[in-house]
């Protein structure tokens, strides 16, 4: 079974595998690097924090509009 979590700082989806059925401790987030502590309990999410710094939202958001945008040969 998967667990599904979604980052309390920037909404990226992670996906758990059944090793995490029972686990407490700290997650990083692959979107914006924030670390997340989780209490998982028989493959049910009981708590989620944000403990650490991970990009501001609002930062990433300037940088995405900055990028170049690539367009396709035809």
């Amino acid at each position: 079974m998967r667990i599904k979590l979604y980052c309390l700082n920037c909404g990226h989806a992670t996906f758990l595998d059944e090793a995490y059925e029972d686990y407490r401790g700290e997650l990083r987030c692959w979107g914006c690097r924030a670390v997340i502590e989780v209490a998982i309990e028989q493959g049910k999410l009981k708590a989620m924090r944000c403990v650490g710094p991970g990009a501001p939202v609002a930062a990433r958001a300037q940088e995405a509009a900055a990028a170049p945008v690539l367009e396709e040969a035809s």
